[in-house]
């Protein structure tokens, strides 16, 4: 990363060296959707990277944008072309890690400790409701559940022992109402 004293010469984070060649990840929050409205500003951020770089003797050979959203349609065009001109303007190649991009990388093996410490942490406290136990199934539920769908396919297979798995899908249909029913977490804090 690049300090921002006085300025980190529109490089957010790069690989490489100052002196040499360097990869450029930039970043902007733009949110709920990346709109027509951003598209200055993204010119803006490309723009100051590589006259600083030629001000400095270092070769930016990748610029990545990185955003927590999606684009929307005349965006997406917009994007697309203007990052092809880019592209050979300067000869360098341009990336977008979207919302999509951003997701997929942190649900790797190798983001697990970034996505715990940066983002696990935003999901609120635990809730102070004593957990609660499981239910056993009454005759009543348990007659309901004989006409479900799992019991059919599994008599039909010649299972013949049946209470535990009703006993474990009517808990987790509890459990899963009981989710659905809860608030979704704080967006902001």
């Amino acid at each position: 990363m690049i300090a921002a004293n006085p300025g980190d010469w529109g490089v957010d984070a790069f690989a490489g060296d100052l002196g040499g060649e360097i990869t450029v990840w930039q970043s902007k929050y733009f949110w709920p959707v990346t709109e027509k409205g951003n598209q200055q500003q993204i010119r803006d951020s490309l723009k100051s990277v590589l006259d600083t770089a030629a001000k400095n003797d270092h070769t930016v050979k990748m610029w990545i944008l990185c955003i927590p959203s999606s684009m929307d349609g005349p965006t997406t065009a917009w994007w697309d072309g203007w990052k092809k001109r880019q592209e050979r303007a300067h000869n360098l190649v341009i990336d977008l890690w979207d919302e999509m991009r951003l997701t997929k990388l942190l649900r790797t093996p190798e983001a697990d400790d970034v996505r715990r410490g940066y983002f696990e942490v935003y999901r609120g406290e635990p809730s102070a409701e004593e957990p609660r136990d499981l239910v056993e199934v009454d005759d009543h539920r348990a007659s309901v559940l004989e006409s479900a769908l799992f019991i059919m396919q599994m008599k039909e297979a010649g299972h013949v022992e049946l209470d535990s798995a009703k006993r474990q899908f009517f808990n987790a249909d509890v459990v899963a109402r009981e989710i659905a029913h809860k608030e979704p977490f704080p967006t902001s804090r």
